[in-house]
């Protein structure tokens, strides 16, 4: 197999034997204090909660929605307010709403028979006559039932 070399002029082999031949130097005591801190303080963090949809959605609802489109927002905010003042400005709340009728039902009905009477006759078409009867069966016998002819 071939060595391959890592510094100039040096194998893989030649670069291990020089490095096994090094003595390892202590920690400094500053740096090993600051490790351990480092690493308690670590281990006394409390875990990281799990995120869920509904703690997450106000923020996405903000970044995906409003944030990239904010001067249209900001546009739009301005005319939902006049919109708003215009409708409680103009709105009485004290009366209700409610269709009144002055005439009675049965005299209604008689108006509006005489303006279709009226009507009929500025068109120059006839009044209706009574309403027509269902057409009646020709055959009073059941439709399900067939007549067998028998050949002799």
């Amino acid at each position: 197999m071939k060595n391959e070399e890592t510094e100039p002029g040096l194998s893989v082999d030649e670069f291990e034997q020089r490095l096994g031949r090094q003595s390892l130097r202590k920690i400094p005591a500053g740096w090993r204090e600051e490790i351990l801190v480092a690493a308690d303080v670590n281990r006394r963090k409390p875990p990281v909660r799990e995120l869920t949809f509904a703690a997450t959605l106000p923020v996405l609802l903000w970044r995906e929605l409003i944030w990239p489109c904010r001067r249209i927002w900001v546009g739009l905010a301005p005319v939902w307010l006049a919109l708003l003042v215009f409708n409680v400005t103009h709105s009485d709340h004290n009366q209700p709403k409610t269709a009144k009728s002055t005439m009675p039902p049965g005299e209604m009905r008689l108006a509006l028979q005489e303006q279709q009477r009226i009507l009929s006759e500025i068109i120059g078409q006839r009044p209706p006559a009574s309403p027509a009867e269902p057409p009646r069966r020709p055959n009073n016998q059941p439709r399900s039932e067939r007549r067998t002819v028998a050949l002799a």
